[in-house]
């Protein structure tokens, strides 16, 4: 096993875990309090974030290659923009007022829980203690597949919707 200090920030290693596993990466950070390598990966093209992390237990390495001697300097890290910061939090603030509108205090729970269910693949929103459902369905209390109502004429539309409220009501019913 390799001591912390052993490690240089920004070297690109290969870490042997026992005999089977092996991660390659560049070396992020060390924690020596907690025996903690943290290894930095280039993440794949079709995901939305730049770099993987690993954070290893260097208790379990039983071999380190280095493939490339870092600088052992330490890296500025870019602040984000206003603008990101921004966006942020407007984004922020929208999904919790969506949250908070999903909750309705004055329906049982079986109501809320039928929202949430069908919240989750369809655009939902309450009217009074009715689950109003694209704009297409009203499902009132108490809330099964006899009380949902249809509301303008896309028959495919009204089918889902009951059939998502008859299983669900069904599984509410067996719980």
């Amino acid at each position: 096993m390799e001591a912390a200090h052993d490690f240089v920030l920004g070297s690109r290693v290969s870490v042997a875990l026992g005999d089977s596993e092996t991660i390659q990466g560049e070396v992020f950070s060390v924690d020596a309090l907690s025996g903690t390598l943290i290894l930095r990966r280039p993440a794949h093209e079709n995901t939305n974030t730049s770099h993987y992390v690993s954070l290893v237990n260097m208790a379990r390495i039983s071999s380190v290659e280095v493939l490339e001697e870092g600088s052992g300097e330490l890296r500025e890290v870019s602040a984000p923009s206003e603008k990101d910061l921004e966006r942020k939090e407007v984004k922020a603030r929208e999904a919790a007022e969506k949250a908070f509108r999903s909750i309705n205090f004055s329906v049982s729970p079986a109501g809320q829980q039928m929202f949430d269910m069908l919240s989750k693949t369809l655009p939902c929103e309450w009217d009074g203690e009715s689950i109003v459902v694209m704009q297409q369905a009203r499902v009132n209390p108490p809330y099964s597949q006899r009380s949902v109502v249809q509301m303008e004429g896309d028959q495919i539309a009204m089918e889902r919707i009951c059939r998502m409220v008859a299983d669900f009501s069904k599984k509410l019913a067996a719980s």
